[in-house]
């Protein structure tokens, strides 16, 4: 069981531990679950990786002397679930879904997308960054939305998510509202959870949306929503904007939004960008 936070902090739950169970101090965490943890002192940056686990998880599904590509997911190739299925083992497939579900989410955040569609000490100032983004009918077979966010923290992201949508959205906008809505709520709740480790100096989050039609219509109160569903997750949304004690929205490039590959395939290019803006290296 891996314990976060100060030397002291640490030896002290450590005793209180040992008072009560049989346990053994192992020291600085190096594996855990299937990650190698590793330390750069000097820069005080903790890394993950799961090398060995995807080269387990390659050998045991027999691809592990396929040819490498560029991007997890061919870009406009539609999927038609059930157009040209062929049988497979069941159990098979879902080992493999399993195995790629823990990568995704253990240190494989550019490949969450393509998964959802198979099935520190310092004092520092920080901040808590939100990018949210959803495509429009975006399933070939349903014609349901794609929602993705990521949170940063520091210089890495800590939470990721991408998901059809359980409503179907009629426009863009829409689709947006629907994401952005239950968005803003767990960012809200990460900034709280932050701030019980003892950050109460945590600035208000930004959530950062490139669709300046969703951005303005929250901002705009002539705005009447033409469903009732759309409508209370605007106001949703305009609750936590105008408390402005924990969240703010405001626009990004296109070429800044990181939660892009959460969505949608990328080109080669883009998803190397994406990788980058993840803190992946």
């Amino acid at each position: 069981m891996p314990i976060a936070g100060t030397s002291k902090d640490v030896k002290f739950i450590c005793g209180k531990l040992q008072g009560k169970f049989e346990m053994v101090d192992l020291g600085p965490v190096s594996h855990f679950l299937g990650m190698v943890v590793s330390r750069d002192e000097v820069s005080r940056i903790v890394y993950l990786t799961q090398e060995s686990y995807i080269g387990q998880v390659l050998e045991k599904f027999g691809v592990s002397n396929r040819k490498p590509v560029g991007t997890p997911m061919e870009k406009d190739k539609p999927i038609m679930k059930g157009v040209g299925d062929k049988p497979c083992d069941c159990i098979c497939y879902l080992q493999l879904i399993g195995s790629l579900g823990w990568i995704a989410t253990g240190t494989r955040s550019d490949i969450v997308f393509t998964f959802s569609y198979l099935g520190g000490e310092t004092q520092t100032a920080i901040s808590l960054p939100g990018f949210v983004n959803a495509d429009f009918a975006g399933d070939a077979s349903s014609l349901k939305s794609t929602s993705g966010y990521m949170f940063l923290l520091g210089t890495g992201s800590i939470q990721w998510h991408s998901k059809h949508q359980t409503i179907t959205a009629t426009s863009t906008v829409d689709a947006k509202f629907i994401t952005s809505a239950s968005v803003i709520q767990e960012l809200v709740w990460f900034q709280n959870l932050i701030r019980e480790f003892g950050r109460s100096e945590l600035p208000i989050s930004t959530l950062y949306n490139y669709n300046q039609a969703s951005l303005s219509t929250v901002k705009d109160m002539t705005y009447k929503p033409h469903s009732k569903h759309i409508g209370i997750r605007i106001h949703q949304i305009r609750e936590f904007i105008e408390d402005g004690k924990e969240v703010t929205m405001s626009y990004c490039r296109t070429s800044d939004m990181i939660a892009d590959g959460l969505t949608k395939p990328l080109v080669l290019s883009k998803h190397v960008q994406f990788v980058r803006m993840c803190g992946l290296s």
